[in-house]
């Protein structure tokens, strides 16, 4: 079983070789999210976190696809997503396939870093992010109902019941597809505000485009983009004093178990 640091060290490992096949194809790329706050707070990892994660403008992402789509391999690890066929999440993920996780969803099963399709967004971006939501709750559903994954919560359950009731006959695929139409319906190049709107549906994850003049910070003792915008994007995800340590109690992680293994490939 590897340990908390031995993990971190392996998605280092990733995100090098994902940053240097970025960089080989001219793909613009950001740290995003947690991976971002660490950069700034720590040079590196959330001491506590177990996952990295990227967002690549959509032009750029559509691209990456395209150029995955006829050969998915990164050096040594595996470029994974609905459009590549070889996964049901609805966006990029790189995985170790050498890497094996256990956890109570198991719908993770290597180790990974996300890669995530940076959005344009309406001006009235407010009524768009619920219709968003909308689309991802419903891909949720249905891929908790085929993975047999319950919620914990009773009402929830019935709710799934009822949803697998009326749905079970549709693919998955209808639901994401749907959902990726909506999230790249606005052109980027046009739009003054954009976002990760593919998973991470939080207010915060939305920024004006004009924060992202590129800006150069260190993660693990690397050089890795990220933007000059960085503090106003921080502050609307994590409040005012994002450079303050959270409690204890809030500094969660994805609660998986990781172990290496022998001759194993991608699997759906």
């Amino acid at each position: 079983m590897l340990t908390l640091e031995e993990i971190q060290l392996e998605e280092i490992n990733i995100l090098y070789e994902t940053v240097k096949f970025l960089k080989k194809n001219n793909i613009k790329y950001y740290l995003w999210g947690g991976t971002l706050l660490g950069a700034i707070r720590h040079k590196g990892f959330i001491p506590w976190d177990d996952d990295i994660d990227i967002v690549v403008p959509r032009p750029d992402y559509i691209r990456l696809i395209k150029m995955l789509s006829s050969n998915n391999n990164i050096s040594n690890y595996i470029a994974t997503c609905f459009e590549i066929d070889n996964s049901d999440w609805p966006y990029l993920k790189v995985i170790n396939p050498s890497i094996q996780l256990e956890s109570k969803n198991a719908l993770d099963k290597y180790l990974w870093i996300d890669i995530f399709p940076l959005d344009a967004l309406p001006d009235n971006y407010n009524s768009f992010f619920k219709s968003i939501k909308r689309k991802q709750h419903q891909f949720i559903l249905q891929r908790k109902c085929l993975h047999n994954i319950r919620y914990s919560d009773k009402s929830r359950r019935f709710l799934q019941r009822v949803w697998w009731f009326f749905c079970k006959g549709i693919p998955l695929g209808v639901f994401i597809e749907k959902y990726q139409a909506k999230a790249s319906k606005y052109d980027y190049s046009k739009a003054k505000y954009v976002g990760s709107i593919l998973w991470g549906i939080h207010p915060g994850n939305i920024l004006k485009k004009e924060w992202l003049e590129d800006y150069e910070v260190e993660f693990e003792g690397m050089k890795m983009n990220a933007f000059k915008g960085y503090d106003n994007y921080l502050k609307n995800r994590y409040g005012e004093n994002y450079m303050e340590l959270p409690p204890i109690e809030q500094r969660a992680t994805h609660s998986f178990i990781a172990r290496r293994v022998k001759n194993e490939k991608n699997k759906k």
